[in-house]
């Protein structure tokens, strides 16, 4: 036998041979496996030609296993064994539970981008993570982001307007600018812009470099030779991946830079007026200092005025912690900082490097913007096409507003009972993030609901708790794919499993940015329908959704918009004698 006949053996017979040892040493995950119901797969590449008849479409693939195989299934990918579930009460198994906060190997993919900050990390660096970060997100200092989120938004509506009575085009190229400003300026103190400075036909260089990156990751992540980081860097994939890194951590690390500059600044005013003990001028140079971020509807930075106050200061900035009732004052002297700022305070007590705020920064920056653009777009578009829905919405406008055109206040948005209402329907049909993936470190109990006792789902694999199927399971929605806020009503939702509706996830690893996200959507909606009526395309149109991190659609979210009439300026007070 010659030398290339036996590097052909050698060839074929390794393959057999690791897959035959793999599976000695993962006898338990395949017998457990293999009882949970999903499709039949093949050694070493499991379910890839499944994947492949469907296009690599996962709404496609993920409606036709549910049909086929009920709320829980199995799939392998490779050697990986992924359990898909959309029932509430498997997704509360997992999610609300210590045992599975660890994230899956799959988010891997987004390291070179987010780092392993709050989103994608696990133990102990979580659990430090989440602590530090929640307070910057607390309900009691939202509404200090209210001129912002106004502001913003009438900036939105003022490049909008151009739209009116032009074809159809997509909301979301002027949504994700608006949401980029704000995330900029309520979580990094800084403004970048965005809707300045992009036009129509100029997108933003960071809009552009997140969408590209969204859909690399899913790309990647789907074929398996692209898992290989030596493979992929060679590929055009993976240049232009490497671009795009460029491009994301340039603008993380300058907003850093420049926002670290003004908080060193900030530092060294405050101390020099606690060493002159509050004099005048101290109080004017610290004064200037507020008057510059009042513009940006940024929370300044605490000015300590006292012994005592320095000492409250410090522990403050030691445990994160310092929401007293004074704090409710923006410009006052007791503050809670912007998220950034938060980070620079923590930097030294909580041992945080520079590149652990620009991981934070990018998770933020990237969570904060696309995710809430994504949802608002959707809304835009679910308005667009159900417009006795929008009527309804514009007649609670009108019953908060009248015919003024202010901006909303923190208390007009308690009163938007069915704007929220539309946001949840929303987030119902179309999360966000529309996977959670978590890796089972112990064998556990899912899919009661099939006899005679579910199914033991084995260590070593990976639950998808998919909030898609979730939010259009029939078993939980009368007429699922039916666009109904009213179906939040509390009368219609007593009852239901509280993890029916979870687009922000929910247990231990919630999204700490929820409520933030919620005030944010409900000022940017407003806008729009008290602006605008929101019209179909002309054209058949059909959303192409596609799970690439964020739930997208590869059409665009195209509309039409129709200028509202001019509302009257308020009668002049006439001009009688006294």
């Amino acid at each position: 036998m010659g030398l290339l006949a036996l590097v052909l053996w050698a060839a074929l017979l390794a393959p057999v041979l690791l897959h035959l040892l793999w599976a000695l040493r993962n006898r338990r995950l395949l017998q457990l496996a293999n009882t949970i119901p999903g499709p039949q797969f093949l050694p070493i590449i499991g379910n890839f030609f499944n994947i492949l008849a469907q296009d690599f479409d996962f709404i496609k693939m993920v409606y036709a296993y549910r049909e086929r195989y009920g709320h829980i299934y199995r799939i392998w990918f490779g050697p990986k064994c992924y359990i898909g579930l959309s029932q509430a009460k498997d997704v509360e198994t997992i999610m609300s539970s210590q045992k599975f906060i660890h994230k899956s190997r799959d988010y891997a993919h987004l390291h070179p981008w987010l780092g392993t900050g709050l989103l994608t990390s696990t133990g102990s660096k979580w659990f430090h993570r989440r602590r530090i970060i929640t307070p910057t997100f607390h309900f009691r200092i939202l509404d200090r982001f209210m001129d912002s989120f106004n502001r913003n938004s009438n900036l939105m509506v003022e490049n909008m307007a151009k739209e009116d009575g032009r074809p159809a085009f997509d909301v979301h190229h002027y949504i994700s600018l608006c949401t980029l400003d704000i995330i900029c300026e309520c979580a990094m103190g800084t403004e970048v812009n965005a809707q300045v400075n992009a036009t129509k036909e100029i997108e933003s260089p960071y809009v552009k470099a997140v969408n590209s990156m969204c859909w690399l990751v899913y790309y990647r992540g789907i074929r398996p030779w692209l898992l290989i980081d030596f493979i992929f860097s060679r590929t055009s994939q993976g240049r232009l991946f490497n671009s795009n890194l460029k491009t994301l951590h340039a603008m993380s690390k300058n907003v850093i830079k420049k926002r670290k500059m003004e908080y060193l600044e900030d530092r060294e005013r405050a101390a020099r007026e606690v060493t002159e003990g509050g004099s005048d001028g101290s109080s004017a140079a610290a004064e200037d200092g507020v008057s510059s971020r009042r513009a940006r509807a940024v929370p300044a930075p605490r000015v300590a005025r006292t012994e005592s106050e320095v000492l409250e200061a410090k522990v403050d900035a030691a445990t994160g912690t310092g929401l007293g009732p004074d704090e409710d004052n923006v410009y006052g002297r007791k503050k809670r900082s912007a998220f950034l700022d938060h980070l620079l305070e923590l930097a030294e007590s909580e041992n945080l490097s520079d590149e652990d705020i620009r991981e934070e920064v990018d998770t933020i920056m990237f969570e904060g913007h696309d995710t809430t653009a994504a949802a608002l777009s959707f809304a835009a578009f679910s308005l667009a096409t159900n417009q006795h829905v929008q009527d309804k919405l514009f007649d609670e406008m009108q019953h908060i507003f009248g015919d003024s055109d202010r901006d909303a206040t923190y208390q007009d948005l308690a009163d938007m009972k069915y704007l929220e209402r539309v946001i949840k329907e929303t987030l119902r049909l179309y999360p966000s993030v529309p996977l959670f993936w978590r890796d089972v470190r112990e064998e556990v109990t899912l899919g009661s609901q099939y006899p005679p006792s579910g199914y033991k789902v084995p260590a070593g694999s990976t639950v998808c708790c998919n909030m898609y199927m979730l939010g259009r399971n029939p078993d939980a929605f009368e007429d699922p794919e039916l666009f109904d806020p009213d179906r939040f009503l509390p009368e219609r939702w007593h009852g239901k499993h509280p993890f029916d509706y979870t687009p922000f996830s929910a247990g231990p690893r919630n999204c700490v940015g929820q409520k933030f996200a919620m005030l944010e959507m409900k000022v940017t909606l407003s806008k729009l329908v008290r602006n605008f009526r929101l019209l179909p395309p002309p054209q058949r149109f059909s959303l192409d959704l596609a799970v690439e991190v964020v739930l997208k659609s590869r059409s665009g979210v195209m509309l039409r918009v129709e200028k509202r009439p001019t509302r009257p300026a308020p009668a002049k007070p006439s001009r009688t004698s006294a």
